[in-house]
């Protein structure tokens, strides 16, 4: 009797679960590293644009708080739009967010970029953990959710890498660039 060798890899990974999970990862990296990477070049837009730390702290509460408001709002929305047009909704609202905050010279359209910024990290961000659960098994769902919640986490360590030394290069643009 020839007993079955262990699997090093389960049984989902090279399958439409599989992409789904990479998906996961995805948002979640790129939700986190709006998150960790706008904080990061707000003493350098502070110098830019002459901001006091005041609006340079509201800049990042609002994105913030709106992107809890929005993380409510995905939630409510997903079942009646479909979880992946809200995901993708919101990730494209992000995207285009991060190019408009590139590219703004005023206070309002920084508050507001950070604010569309928030709501599309929001939106992408909750119906995505909630759609890996239909693609996984119950006794997956606990690994697809870690592996896919972790990458927030290397968002953060790349972020703190990355934006820093593209900072250090040219203080006064780089927090456009980042």
């Amino acid at each position: 009797m020839r007993l079955p060798r262990p699997r090093f890899t389960p049984d989902w990974l090279f399958t439409y679960t599989g992409v789904m999970l990479l998906l996961g990862v995805a948002v979640n990296w790129g939700a986190g590293f709006t998150q960790f990477a706008h904080s990061l070049t707000l003493p350098s837009m502070e110098m830019d644009l002459g901001l006091s730390h005041t609006k340079a702290g509201l800049v990042i509460a609002v994105a913030n708080l709106v992107r809890i408001c929005s993380t409510f709002t995905a939630g409510t929305l997903a079942p009646r739009y479909g979880s992946r047009f809200i995901i993708g909704v919101g990730t494209m609202a992000a995207g285009s967010s991060m190019i408009m905050l590139s590219f703004s010279q005023t206070y309002l359209l920084v508050l507001l970029s950070s604010a569309c910024m928030g709501i599309g990290t929001g939106m992408a961000l909750a119906p995505m953990m909630g759609l890996l659960s239909r693609f996984f098994r119950a006794g997956d769902r606990g690994l697809a959710a870690g592996l896919a919640s972790m990458e927030g986490s290397f968002a953060f360590i790349f972020a703190g890498v990355l934006v820093p030394w593209l900072v250090g290069k040219d203080a006064d643009e780089a927090w456009r660039n980042s």
